[in-house]
């Protein structure tokens, strides 16, 4: 929900910031609200795939790289799923004029900078 959220409102703040685009555009889309059933959809298959998959395979917990503690098959389908939707979130937000991994990364090499300087290594 927060992903549509998001993308209604990522789509409000570049019709607002394009006044040359003298269209009548509705930010709610079907051609978007198909998209978003087909992704839903999606999900259902891949959990219940990873649910008959962790009940009739993997019966146990198996761990993903060995530094994961101990998951389930669906567990880990669910995480990806999150996973995906949590990026969708950061893209539709920066389309709305915040770019969180870009001040992130600014931030970080600000960071290192100040580290860099009080090293007093050169830049």
């Amino acid at each position: 929900m927060l992903d549509y959220a998001t993308g209604i409102f990522a789509s409000w703040v570049e019709h607002k910031n394009d006044p040359a685009q003298n269209i009548n555009v509705y930010h709610i889309e079907s051609e978007k609200l198909r998209a978003s059933g087909v992704k839903i959809i999606g999900y259902g298959l891949i959990m219940m795939f990873a649910y008959f998959l962790n009940a009739v395979i993997f019966q146990d917990h198996v761990k993903v790289w060995g530094y994961t503690p101990p998951m389930s098959v669906f567990e880990i389908a669910l995480l990806g799923c999150a996973v995906i939707e949590f990026w969708s979130n950061i893209e539709n937000v920066k389309r709305a004029g915040f770019d969180i991994v870009g001040k992130f990364t600014n931030v970080v090499k600000n960071a290192w900078s100040v580290f860099r300087n009080i090293k007093g290594e050169k830049e």
